[in-house]
């Protein structure tokens, strides 16, 4: 006859395995757990945890999930590999009802409850609000590392051809509205940098 389940003399239940490691463990097959709907089917009192030393996903005592973390700092904490939240055309993929933010206390990127997005910091202002503190006093002939930019603005390089640059317009684009702009024409002796409005330059 095939061994189905053993007790060993520790008390530990195994099934799939003559050597169970814990209190019930199943291997070489799938576990069903199946509750009701007023009833819980799988409740865990201490961590729950899945892989070795639940290093591929735990639920902590407090509520936390970890997926690649033992010690999850937040409800949901996902480490040592990349996270894909995706929706569909009539729903959101993420939805935030706080702050969201990337990186360490949201240093790196921002978006606050009002809408405002924060680059580098955490108290955006405005709509966009992008911090530096790189700043530099021997700045010749732009001689700078662009690493210290606030904001940097990547184009390719055609002879006297304008490059992409900042524009303002208003919400409809009508093309009577006023529109202003800041860009650049680039030719072998350098970059002019024009201001211009939609009835003049500046």
């Amino acid at each position: 006859a095939t061994e189905r389940m053993r007790i060993d003399s520790g008390g530990n239940v195994g099934i799939g395995t003559t050597t169970p490691g814990s209190l019930l463990s199943v291997q070489a097959g799938n576990a069903q757990i199946t509750g009701t709907t007023t009833s819980h089917a799988l409740i865990a009192t201490s961590t729950l945890w899945v892989g070795a030393a639940g290093n591929l996903f735990q639920v902590t005592q407090a509520g936390n999930v970890g997926i690649g973390t033992t010690t999850p700092g937040s409800l949901l904490s996902a480490q040592a590999g990349n996270a894909q939240i995706t929706g569909t055309t009539t729903s959101h993929a993420l939805v935030a009802t706080s702050t969201l933010f990337v990186g360490a206390t949201g240093n790196l990127f921002n978006v606050m409850q009002s809408g405002n997005v924060g680059i580098g910091t955490t108290s955006p202002a405005t709509t966009l609000n992008v911090y530096n503190a790189n700043e530099s006093t021997t700045l010749t002939n732009f001689t700078q590392s662009v690493a210290n930019a606030g904001l940097l603005i990547t184009t390719d390089y055609t002879a006297s051809a304008y490059t992409p640059g900042v524009f303002w317009t208003m919400q409809n684009n009508v093309g009577t509205r006023p529109k202003a702009g800041i860009w650049l024409l680039e030719d072998s002796a350098g970059s002019d940098m024009y201001f211009g409005t939609s009835n003049a330059f500046a």
